[in-house]
Order: C-alpha cells, then structure tokens, then sequence
C-alpha cells in the first residue's frame, strides 16, 4: 500500500472528504432510525444535503458529549492535580507511570466515600460522624509517613486532595445520572433485567475511568480519551440495548420524527382513510377533521408515517394540512402553548 499518495490525497481532497463522511453519518442516522421502526420513506438522501448536515451535526455533538460524560472524572483527576502533586510517588512507578492500584487508592475510593457519606447522611445522619471520623483516620494513616513534607506542604497537597476529588465527585455524578435514566427508563432487555445491566455498566464505567487517570504518556491524550469513550458508550448503549436512541434524539430535534403530536389537521379524504382502518373516526367539519395524540414516527418524504393505538399507517402528505406540539414555557405563565407546523 503506497502510504505517501494515500497522504497527498486526503491533504488534497480534505474539504471534500470532511463534507463526504458528514453526508455519511447523516445518511447513517437516518438509516438507523427507519431500520429501527421497520419502515423507508420515499426520500431522496443524495439531493437532501442540508437534512443530512443538520442531522450529522446533531448526531457528533450528542456522541462527543457522551463520550465526555463517561470519562471526565478520570480525565480530570488524571490531568489536574494528580499531575503536580508532590504526592504523586503513592501513585506512580519509578519511571513516572501511573499504577492501576495505587490511582485507585487515591482517585476511586475517595469518590465511593464521598457518595457512602449521601447515602449515610440520607439514610440516618447520626452515622456522618463516625464515617467522618473513619475517613479523617484512613487518611492520616496514609499521609502519617509523608515526614519530607513540611506542615504546610502538607496543607496545600490536602486542600489540593480534597478539591479535586469533590469535583472528580461532582463530575462522576453525570455518568452515575444517565445510567440510572436508562435503568428506570427501560423495563428490561433480553439479557435480563435493567437493574444487573446497570450495575455492570457502572463497573464498566469505573474501570474505563480508572484507565482514563492512568493515561501512558506514549499515547496521544485525544486518541487515547476517543478510545475509551467509544468502548464504554458502545458498552452502556449495547447492554441496555438502546442503540436507536442516538438516531431517535436526533430525529426529534429536527421534528423529522418521533414527534409526539397534539393534533393532526387531516382533508376529508385522510379522515376517510382512518376511518377505514379501524380508529375512531374523528368528526369532520368543513371536510377537515383532527387526528389527537398521534405519535408521528417520520414526516419526510411523500407521507406521514404515524402510530397511533398501537396502529402504524401512512397518510400522504399532501393530506395532511397542520400538526401541532405541546410546548411548554417557562418564561412567563409556564401553560401549555401550542405550537402549529403549517405544510
């Protein structure tokens, strides 16, 4: 393989390879989301540029935010404090690496203390004072034959400790939040039940983040970050088996689908059809009527596809003369607004 012309050329084609792979993940989004509601609406991808922009824009920035979510507390810990203090030698070999063990001493079990102090404050605040206590001594014991360090050396390291393992705390509640989300927002999966799929992501989560703190110094920080992250968010979206929910979000960004209607303004014609196919026929006034709660899976293409009483069905749209959503407000009145998508 002849590496150098591959190199000139995507030098020289750069602009037209970064706009092919938005068009790719674009194009991949859709793909997605209709693969997962079982239905291709007649839709020209090529001549749809700006759509599938739009849609690669969105889908980049909900994964690179994910991904962030999932291993800032490691990365932080591990770029932050862990980097300059004149402690570093309880978590470091003698060629400057980060030993596994010794970064778990120091950046994982102080953030499951901080989280067993909640809990134990939650459930009876009469213990908080012996699990103080039982940290402050574990600490001590730990520091007690750090004799080089004067008193005040000693100060700052502490000060500088315990900062960043309240953030490292702070920021570890993002991945613990969404895992949680999934957990009560999915019933169960074929694996077995949400609950044994969180708590193994969770340690998944955990062991990625004490892999992002011990960072090689020989590996590029983005590559090294890019790769965790993609392994633990492949992970957590596999065991939940969520993978549609990236193209779904998406979807409902742009109002392209997944929209939960308020209403549908149908011509008479439309009205006839759901009559027809077994729902309850809406009443028709001046040959319109409206279709409530429907849920609109797609709205591209030459038709609507829409779910409504667990029916799914086509309406043309050119059938269909407005659709509206709930949108809540809270700037002023915090009502119900109405929000009309005239075709």
């Amino acid at each position: 393989m002849d590496y150098p012309k591959i190199k000139e050329y995507i030098y020289g084609n750069i602009g037209t390879l970064f706009w092919s792979s938005y068009l790719l993940i674009g194009g991949g989004m859709f793909v997605a989301y209709y693969a997962h509601i079982g239905y291709m609406p007649d839709f020209d991808l090529k001549s749809s540029v700006t759509v599938l922009s739009a849609a690669a824009i969105t889908a980049i920035f909900t994964v690179l935010l994910l991904l962030l979510i999932l291993i800032i507390p490691g990365a932080f810990w591990g770029n932050t404090w862990a980097n300059n203090s004149r402690l570093k030698h309880l978590w470091e070999s003698e060629d400057s690496g980060k030993e596994l063990i010794g970064v778990a001493r120091w950046f994982a079990a102080p953030i499951g203390y901080f989280y067993g102090l909640l809990f134990i404050t939650f459930l009876n605040w009469l213990y908080v004072f012996p699990y103080i206590i039982l940290g402050i001594t574990y600490l001590w014991l730990s520091l007690k034959s750090q004799n080089q360090l004067t008193l005040k050396d000693l100060s700052k390291e502490l000060g500088g400790f315990l900062f960043t393992t309240l953030t490292s705390s702070f920021l570890a509640f993002l991945p613990v939040f969404l895992i949680v989300t999934l957990i009560f927002s999915t019933p169960g999966t074929t694996k077995g039940s949400s609950l044994s799929e969180g708590i193994a992501t969770g340690l998944m989560v955990l062991f990625v983040n004490l892999l992002a703190a011990v960072k090689p110094r020989n590996i590029k920080a983005t590559i090294y970050y890019l790769g965790l992250g993609s392994a633990v968010l492949f992970f957590l979206l596999i065991s939940f088996e969520v993978m549609h929910r990236i193209p779904t979000r998406v979807m409902e960004v742009y109002k392209f689908g997944n929209i939960k209607s308020e209403s549908i303004i149908l011509k008479e014609s439309a009205c006839n059809t759901i009559e027809l196919l077994g729902l309850e026929p809406p009443e028709i006034k001046s040959k319109q009527c409206v279709l409530e709660e429907a849920l609109i899976l797609s709205r591209l293409g030459t038709a609507f596809y829409i779910r409504k009483n667990g029916l799914e069905f086509t309406i043309k749209s050119d059938q269909i003369i407005s659709w509206s959503v709930s949108n809540s407000s809270n700037k002023s009145s915090k009502k119900d607004a109405q929000k009309t998508r005239a075709l």
